[in-house]
């Protein structure tokens, strides 16, 4: 396991590749942009995991059935407070309660 470092473009939508299973550990701005942090096995396969950045006052756009917003961090760069999502299937929100409450019991 590593710990790799990816960078967000400030625009609604973002899609990464990350090799699968990757952990986000943490999001924030370093030297004017903004990346997120994560624990993965560099010799995963890949896969493409999609983020939403929203501006504190902006819009909030309606999302394709069967999806959900996951809260990632809330950062700041210059005068703006970005708000950042990772975007996945319902099924897999699914998967990650039921994950943790093996973890954490009931």
């Amino acid at each position: 396991m590593k710990i790799y470092k990816y960078e967000l473009q400030i625009i609604d939508f973002s899609t990464i590749l990350m090799p699968i299973g990757a952990a986000i550990l943490s999001c924030q701005t370093q030297k004017g942009a903004v990346f997120i942090w994560a624990m993965v096995d560099p010799s995963a396969s890949l896969e493409g995991r999609t983020f939403e950045i929203i501006g504190t006052g902006n819009p909030i756009s309606k999302l394709l059935e069967g999806r959900r917003r996951m809260f990632v961090a809330t950062v700041q760069e210059g005068g703006y407070v970005w708000h950042v999502f990772e975007i996945v299937k319902v099924d897999e929100v699914t998967e990650m309660i039921k994950d943790i409450s093996k973890t954490f019991g009931p």
